[in-house]
């Protein structure tokens, strides 16, 4: 009895919970905040010595590039990549030094970011990729790819490293396809590279030409055959007018030729299956066909930003349909009967990739402008910028290399422009009076 009527005073059977809480703020509130106090300076302390480490390891690495990388660059300066860009398409005369200086911006910019891609291997035993891919079957292309790829390799030797895949793919070999070739590497295209605005994050240009054209093969009966015929004379009269720099200055409306075949085309193209064998049996709507990664998602994406019109560019986005240039060989469309296609159709294709019909024909190879800046040389991953340019003798022997290929290439040149490729020697003369 004595302990049954004490034990109400000593432990109540219903403890108030504010109570509870206030005995036991009133007991370990210090106590508490010391706790807090010591695992947050725990953390900081931890997060200090990681941050030492890292800053510790990337200075580090600075420290054994080449000190032009930490040069400090504006990008609102005269430095930045799109002043670059525009000074080099004003002209033939700055466009070397302007495409080397924009290549430079960009391996300075990859260098703040990855130091470690220039300062952990000895430059004698880096690998050196050279991508032979063939373009166009105009021979005096492929004499320029061999003297290139033999000045390469007598250059650099053994660091050369060729991807024999990359020969196997023939025309289905496209840039963009494989970024993984100069993401991390020093790689050089020995093929006419078009450097559009997309490709300068990786890869820059000693550029030999421009590139103004593709091909619009279409039936006779297109509906709009007429109009697109105005914009292909359009421009051959400009060029006329102003032989000096009607290539490189461009008139944005020359590209309203692309507005005209979406138009016609409507929006409900045919889809195409993997398989083309049937093509003209899916082929049932007036669809247009782009041939090619380059001109479907970089080049003629770019001609609607040239042009300004958002109905345009948005109906290129969502009704052109892509093709392999394997699969455009395998429908031998010039062979075929023009009554086979429906008659809005089109297929804007590389011209170096379609023969001009025959004058007994149905079908009509119309050569458009795209209106975009799009010089063409030897390409480069930004990584192998150092190669080429980063002292002297670099930019002797890339200039050097440049005027042989360009000059090589000058005995083709009514050839190449029949294909869209426009040389300059304006591009390189100036190179050799500075040798």
């Amino acid at each position: 009895m004595l302990i049954a009527s004490t034990l109400p005073k000593i432990l109540p059977p219903s403890p108030d919970p504010a109570l509870l809480l206030n005995h036991f703020v009133a007991n370990f509130e210090v106590p508490l905040i010391i706790l807090l106090f010591v695992a947050f300076a725990t953390a900081l302390v931890v997060y200090y010595r990681r941050l030492r480490k890292f800053e510790d390891t990337y200075t580090s690495l600075l420290g054994h590039l080449p000190h032009d990388v930490s040069r400090a660059i504006d990008p609102a300066g005269s430095s930045s990549p799109g002043h670059v860009f525009a000074l080099a398409s004003r002209g033939p005369r700055d466009a070397f030094e302007a495409e080397l200086k924009s290549a430079e911006v960009r391996w300075r910019h990859i260098m703040s970011a990855f130091p470690q891609l220039d300062a952990l291997e000895p430059f004698e035993q880096r690998r050196i990729l050279l991508i032979p891919a063939l373009y166009t079957k105009i021979e005096a292309v492929h004499d320029v790819q061999r003297l290139i790829e033999n000045r390469i390799k007598n250059r650099f030797g053994n660091q050369i490293h060729e991807p024999d895949w990359v020969r196997k793919l023939g025309d289905d070999f496209d840039v963009p396809k494989y970024p993984e070739l100069a993401i991390a590497n020093s790689a050089i295209y020995t093929l006419p590279f078009f450097l559009t605005w997309q490709r300068r994050h990786l890869w820059g240009v000693l550029p030999y030409a421009i590139h103004t054209r593709v091909g619009v093969l279409i039936s006779k009966y297109h509906p709009a055959l007429p109009k697109l015929e105005e914009y292909e004379k359009g421009y051959q009269e400009r060029l006329a007018r102003d032989s000096a720099y009607g290539l490189w200055v461009h008139d944005p409306s020359l590209a309203g030729w692309i507005s005209v075949l979406m138009e016609s085309a409507g929006d409900n193209p045919c889809r195409l299956t993997p398989d083309s064998s049937n093509f003209q049996a899916q082929h049932i709507s007036p669809t247009v066909f782009v041939v090619g990664t380059y001109l479907h998602q970089e080049l003629l994406p770019l001609s609607c930003a040239v042009l300004g019109n958002s109905h345009t560019a948005s109906a290129f986005a969502l009704n052109t349909v892509r093709v392999e240039p394997s699969e455009f060989d395998k429908w031998a469309v010039l062979q075929s009967e023009q009554g086979q296609w429906p008659d809005a159709s089109a297929i804007i294709v590389d011209l170096a990739l379609c023969k001009e019909p025959d004058a007994s024909s149905s079908w009509r190879l119309l050569r458009m402008p795209h209106c975009v800046y799009l010089p063409i040389g030897i390409g480069y991953s930004v990584l192998a910028w150092p190669l080429l340019a980063r002292n002297v003798d670099a930019r002797r022997w890339s200039a050097r290399t440049l005027t042989l290929a360009a000059d090589m290439l000058s005995e083709s040149k009514a050839e190449l422009s029949l294909i869209g490729i426009e040389l300059d020697q304006r591009l390189w003369k100036h190179l050799e009076e500075d040798e």
